[in-house]
């Protein structure tokens, strides 16, 4: 079953390519620590983390893919029994898109990656974020080594995305393909305003409760 930390809401996609016409050039910081991720991910503002763990087919309302492979090796493409197969070849041109039509836009994206599993380590991994209104790309992540074995890999930015590219970096290029699993994506979004709003009115409800006790 998927976990979700947080209420989702979901929107249309509005189209499944990307080609960047423009780039902001957000500055994006990269994290292999879990714990450290997901400090920098909240940060400072109202933020909760969203997670698919692929335990089925039914992902979290708002998150989808779509995946041009379909031959992963001794994998099964896609969805599988708690992980995300998959295969991206630099000479194929073969990616990956994550989507993240939720209610509010994202900031920050991790997950447990391993790249040396079946048929050992292969070409890297590229990670592009991208907002779609207006064609953006918003900033790429440092390459994902072909080393990284079930380990954290995650990043964030200072500028909201709604889709994140995954393709072959091409290190080596001796490398034929990269094949690799995905458990546990992370994703951070923002608290709904109307939830932001109900903490705040809590905690003036009971300021204004401390302050007639102070003066009963």
């Amino acid at each position: 079953m998927n976990r979700l930390v947080g209420r989702l809401g979901a929107s249309l996609i509005a189209t499944m390519v990307l080609v960047p016409v423009a780039a902001n050039a957000a500055p994006i910081n990269t994290f292999t620590n879990a714990a450290e991720w997901t400090r920098a991910a909240l940060g400072t503002k109202a933020y909760r983390i969203v997670v698919e763990d692929f335990n089925d087919p039914t992902l979290v309302p708002g998150l989808s893919f779509t995946q041009t492979a379909t031959n992963c090796g001794s994998l099964t493409c896609g969805v599988n029994g708690g992980v995300f197969n998959d295969r991206v070849t630099a000479a194929g041109g073969e990616r990956t898109v994550f989507f993240f039509n939720l209610s509010e836009k994202t900031y920050a994206m991790g997950g447990n990656w391993d790249l040396a599993g079946p048929g050992g380590p292969g070409e890297s991994l590229n990670l592009v974020a991208h907002l779609m209104m207006g064609n953006v790309m918003v900033g790429t992540a440092p390459t994902i080594p072909n080393t990284l074995a079930g380990g954290l890999f995650g990043f964030t930015s200072s500028l909201a995305f709604d889709r994140v590219q995954i393709t072959s970096a091409n290190i080596p290029s001796s490398a034929v393909a990269e094949t690799y699993t995905l458990e546990n994506l992370r994703i951070a979004v923002p608290e709904p305003a109307t939830l932001t709003l109900f903490g705040f009115g809590l905690a003036g409800l009971g300021l204004m409760m401390r302050r007639r006790r102070k003066h009963a």
